[in-house]
């Protein structure tokens, strides 16, 4: 039996910024700088329990396959009734062959450890393309190994 959601209007940047701020220990102990740039509110309609999984997962994913020293930035964008948040590291990256399996695959087939060895049961991304889409979006991912990750998350925009 699934969980009843709960759509409200959502401060996206809001979300963010509180996620940031707990995940601010972990970046700060692999010296890295998350660079949260809202250009001003962006109020989306979703379930505020979901959107901080998300948000937690992609986040947290960010710091651990970054090295050291290495940046993760935050930005917005909007389209077609859709408000977008971007989450873009210069980390690690993955290959074409791991890209194609990233949505499809779960558990050690999938899951690697981070750039200190940070443990990862390879549920999460499978998790949060489901709650992406219970609440009316869509994920993108751009990688290119060895020079980073982009995760695009798509939420509707709140009216």
């Amino acid at each position: 039996m699934g969980l009843k959601l709960s759509f409200e209007k959502i401060d996206l940047t809001e979300a963010v910024a509180e996620v940031v701020s707990v995940f601010a220990y972990f970046s700060k102990n692999k010296d890295q700088q998350i660079n949260h740039l809202p250009a001003g509110p962006v109020f989306i309609q979703a379930d505020l329990s979901h959107v901080r999984i998300i948000l937690q997962n992609i986040i947290g994913n960010a710091i651990k396959f970054t090295q050291h020293n290495g940046t993760i930035d935050v930005f917005y964008t909007e389209a077609s009734g859709l408000y977008a948040v971007h989450i873009k590291d210069n980390g690690v990256g993955m290959s074409e062959e791991k890209l194609s399996k990233l949505f499809k695959v779960s558990g050690k087939a999938i899951s690697e450890q981070g750039t200190d060895k940070e443990a990862g049961t390879g549920l999460g991304l499978m998790l949060i393309k489901q709650f992406t889409e219970e609440n009316g979006g869509h994920m993108e991912v751009r990688s290119v190994e060895g020079k980073g990750s982009e995760f695009i998350i798509y939420f509707k925009a709140a009216l």
